[in-house]
């Protein structure tokens, strides 16, 4: 079992406190091992850090989609991102974070089930 230390948004981490975020996602980035979340496995913690204040959330499954855009097909965007509308709007928010879009393209999107 690992544990994992993640900075997050204060709208992602309002999500994940009041529950309704049950999907965490991520694009890999092999060149750093704390970012290289095709390592996250059932089991691991993940730490969920937004203003000094933290949530710990235990991993109840990881799955990869390559090509990315899959995701939206299999999984409900109100667990992903409840503060979207829709899927152009979450994929406009994954191309805002910095180097987004190249690892999504390059790696896929790794989605992890919280508990």
């Amino acid at each position: 079992m690992r544990t994992w230390k993640i900075e997050i948004v204060k709208p992602k981490f309002a999500g994940i406190k009041s529950g309704g975020k049950t999907i965490e996602t991520r694009a890999p980035d092999p060149s750093r091992p704390d970012k290289h979340y095709n390592s996250v496995q059932k089991g691991d913690l993940l730490v969920f850090v937004c203003e000094g204040e933290e949530i710990t959330k235990e991993v109840t499954g990881v799955r990869l989609y390559k090509p990315w855009q899959e995701m939206f097909d299999h999984e409900n965007l109100s667990e992903i991102q409840p503060e979207t509308k829709s899927r152009q709007e979450a994929i406009e928010i994954y191309y805002g974070y910095p180097g987004y879009r190249q690892r999504l393209e390059k790696y896929g999107i790794i989605a992890i089930y919280l508990k």
